[in-house]
């Protein structure tokens, strides 16, 4: 099976590596952690509009901000398992700018991440593929509505708890648990 696998959210841990960024240069961020625009929030708690604080995080910020996050526990080892059971592994990431791509690739290659394909691309459903893990609400719903027919997973995070009664998308906690879902979802091979 083609397995898409969101980075950030989903494998590394971008927002605990932001918030720690953060905290050493302004002090505790003032924003609300389960919204998708805690980083606009940030901002302008310290006095930036919303391109100064992106340009700060995604230009200035972008090597740094990748490749030195955390992977979430488990996730670089289910990877490897998955590749081991003959999957194919599809990382799909919207990296904004050159100095995130390249930290992103630095990231996976410290941490040695399995994969097939990386992809860059705000636009997840250009991916083919059978399963899909995700933990952005609007790219979740978007992919449920344009992949019919495919396994859409949420991964559960603070910033995605609006989708937590949406019975069409199932959610779990930690990657490992994908291998449930695509057992009571009839997937049985590549």
């Amino acid at each position: 099976m083609r397995i898409m696998l969101d980075l950030d959210g989903v494998l590394r841990d971008l927002v605990g590596n932001w918030r720690r960024m953060w905290t050493a240069k302004f002090g505790e961020p003032q924003c609300d952690p389960s919204s998708w625009r805690q980083f606009a929030q940030a901002g302008a708690a310290v006095g930036m509009d919303e391109e100064e604080t992106y340009r700060l995080l995604f230009d200035e910020w972008g090597y740094e901000l990748t490749s030195s996050a955390l992977p979430y526990p488990g996730a670089v080892g289910c990877v490897r398992n998955l590749r081991k059971a003959g999957h194919w592994v599809v990382i799909g990431t919207d990296q904004r700018t050159e100095n995130m791509r390249f930290g992103t690739v630095s990231w996976l290659a410290f941490f040695r991440v399995p994969f097939d394909e990386l992809v860059f691309t705000s636009d997840k459903a250009t991916i083919e593929a059978d399963v899909y893990v995700e933990d952005r609400p609007e790219t979740l719903l978007a992919l449920k509505r344009q992949m019919p027919g495919r396994l859409v997973v949420r991964m559960r995070r603070p910033w995605n708890q609006c989708l937590a009664g949406d019975g069409r998308i199932p959610a779990i906690d930690r990657l490992e648990e994908l291998w449930g879902l695509m057992e009571g979802w009839g997937a049985k091979g590549t």
